[in-house]
């Protein structure tokens, strides 16, 4: 029998008449505020000592609270770790020195006496320990992936009252997609596949069903899915299985003229291609309940059937397909897909792109079916910047390559506000709403997690070898006291000014 974690408390009630509200840009608001900064835990999982050899590289790259908005899970780059927070239902303000000490006692305690080989060792905390200060919150537990993570997803049906539930599901290089717990870090199912060569299958991106029941894993071949009860590698099964067509009368060569008939032809075959980089299921409201959506390296999105399989729609900007194979940049892949709270929009993110897309379900054509794009600063980097919508479905938050959040307007696509997260230097890779962001008063002592939000920012940087030999060590330590190479690898929890939606309609209707 699991026991709760440290630390795992929910406070306060759901409110008897909650208000729907939405982020407050008008001249009377105030910008977002960093209530919490952490910084330091990030670097004492580096490699790399960063008084040594600053900044470290060991940024986080994603963001994902939990269903029911207890837990804040982020993933790193370089030590390979996941990390599970205890936000506090009341986030200080900044500066608090006195309850941050007292998390820190706290954190350290619990960090101390665990003795699982899943956390990470602390081996070089004596040579950046004298440097960077501590952090307002450490990690309430440690997971060690052992390989890089590609995606990450907490089980939907997550409760912090029962811990059986308290579950997320990671895909990693070399490995099956793994079931964790956020209680102990241990692993509580495996799903995995294997090849007609009978070599296991690692998979590069996943998602659950709405309900919890099925959990979808995209890899270079195909898209598989388990029952979520039936772990291993014999009760799956694969649709969209991708590849070139084996003869005329083979399985793919049936399914491309399948294709063809339902209206997706040759070039749709040539559109959705490559290894699925991301995956999302729409809402459960809605036409689009049993619709996963997928998106391809090569640039492809796609919407299939969660229960047949079949491929309902394709999504594809041809102008910018045919831009690209012209100048020969191919570094199209679909980073991220995201459904609106509705279930009747789609929007999309592309690897050096700078822009995000909205794509309309309900759309039969192909290429008609974009409504509008959402400029932002990454065109420039291979790295993901995530993006987030609003549970109301009013705004979305993306980051970029320039160290600032943009908020958009969902009616039109415009951008309304933006904000500095990181340094100019610093990419902010993912922003991710609080699930209780759009219910309630941020005053309301029944509604402590409205209108918050939570951001990751760093990236890697790539030096000549010859600008490191000519830097000499007390030149990087001095930079880095100096703060122009500090810590910028961070986690930022944001509480932004909220308005209600009824406010506004009675503005409007007046």
């Amino acid at each position: 029998v699991m026991a709760p974690r440290d630390g795992v408390t929910v406070e306060g009630g759901a409110s008897t008449s909650p208000r729907v509200t939405r982020m407050d840009f008008s001249a009377s608001s105030s910008a977002p505020v960093a209530r919490l900064t952490l910084t330091t835990e990030f670097a004492l999982g580096a490699s790399r000592a960063p008084a040594r050899n600053a900044p470290h590289e060991n940024f986080p790259t994603e963001a994902r609270w939990s269903p029911d908005g207890v837990c804040l899970l982020t993933s790193g780059a370089e030590d390979c770790v996941f990390r599970v927070y205890d936000v506090p239902a009341r986030v200080p303000a900044p500066h608090d020195t006195r309850s941050s000490q007292e998390g820190n006692e706290k954190a350290s305690r619990r960090s101390s006496s665990r003795s699982s080989s899943d956390d990470v060792e602390r081996s070089d905390v004596s040579d950046v320990s004298a440097h960077p200060p501590p952090d307002a919150l450490w990690p309430a537990l440690r997971v060690r992936a052992g390989e890089s993570a590609r995606d990450v997803a907490w089980l939907p049906t997550m409760c912090a009252h029962d811990t059986s539930t308290c579950l997320f599901a990671s895909a990693c290089k070399s490995q099956p997609v793994h079931l964790w717990s956020a209680v102990d870090g241990t692993v509580a199912a495996s799903y995995g596949a294997k090849n007609r060569l009978d070599e296991p299958i690692d998979f590069t991106s996943l998602c659950f069903s709405r309900d919890g029941a099925r959990v979808f894993a995209g890899a270079a071949d195909a898209i598989r899915t388990w029952d979520l009860t039936r772990p291993g590698y014999h009760d799956v099964r694969a649709f969209w299985t991708g590849g070139k067509s084996k003869g005329r009368g083979s399985k793919r060569s049936k399914g491309r003229r399948r294709d063809e008939e339902n209206g997706f032809g040759a070039s749709s075959s040539s559109s959705f291609r490559g290894a699925v980089s991301t995956m999302a299921c729409a809402p459960l409201s809605g036409a689009t309940a049993r619709v996963v959506a997928a998106g391809a390296i090569g640039g492809g999105i796609a919407l299939f059937h969660q229960d047949t399989g079949e491929m309902l729609m394709l999504f594809s900007d041809n102008n910018k397909e045919e831009r690209r194979r012209r100048e020969g940049d191919t570094q199209n892949a679909v980073t991220r897909v995201k459904w609106s709270p509705c279930g009747s929009y789609l929007y999309a993110a592309r690897r050096r792109d700078a822009a995000v897309t909205c794509w309309d379900a309900r759309m039969n054509s192909r290429s008609d079916g974009c409504v509008y794009s959402m400029p932002r600063v990454s065109g420039s980097t291979n790295q993901k910047i995530g993006f987030d919508l609003e549970p109301c479905g009013r705004h979305m938050v993306s980051g970029g390559t320039d160290g600032v959040l943009r908020a958009y307007d969902l009616r039109d696509g415009a951008e309304i506000a933006a904000w500095r997260a990181a340094d100019a230097t610093e990419a902010v890779s993912d922003f991710a709403f609080h699930p209780h962001a759009s219910w309630g008063d941020p005053n309301d002592v029944n509604t402590p997690f409205a209108a918050v939000g939570a951001s990751v920012s760093g990236h890697r940087r790539f030096k000549s070898r010859f600008a490191v030999e000519e830097e000499s060590d007390a030149a990087r330590d001095a930079s880095f006291r100096a703060g122009t190479a500090g810590p910028t690898c961070a986690l930022r929890v944001w509480q932004y000014d909220a308005r209600a939606l009824e406010e506004e309609e009675e503005e409007a209707a007046a």
